[in-house]
This record gives structure tokens, sequence and C-alpha cells, in this order.
């Protein structure tokens, strides 16, 4: 069954989500830029090999999966 959207709350959520990207998220990736770029990354055009993506997600993977665990716990 299908409810209908009351458009002032519907408004407000918008608003306020344009409003963290352009208040939050774009300086915190401005900031997080400069500081990737002081710490000596390289943002040159060369992608990395196929097997270090794959180490990095099953890594991270295991990572994300731990600390999720241990959070709720």
């Amino acid at each position: 069954m299908l409810t209908q959207v009351d458009g002032r709350k519907l408004r407000h959520v918008v608003l306020m989500v344009i409003m963290n990207q352009t208040l939050i998220s774009i300086p915190f990736m401005y900031l997080s830029f400069i500081v990737m770029k002081w710490r000596g990354c390289s943002f040159g055009r060369e992608l990395p090999t196929f097997h270090w993506v794959v180490f990095e997600l099953v890594v991270f993977t295991l990572v994300e999966e731990i600390m999720f665990y241990y959070s709720h716990r």
C-alpha cells in the first residue's frame, strides 16, 4: 500500500541533504586531498594492479567486518 509523502517533510530532507553536501562533504574532501597530498600520495593516471586491488578489498573487508562485529557486540 502506497502512502503520500508530506511535501514539507520532503522539502526539509532535501534541503538538509544539500546543506550537508555543501557545508560538510565538499570541505572534508578538499581537506582530505590536501592531507593526502602532504603525505606523499600520488594522484597520477596510473591505476593499481588488479592483484593489489583484490588484496586491499579483502583486507579492508575483513577489518570492516571485525570492527563492525566488535562495535555492536
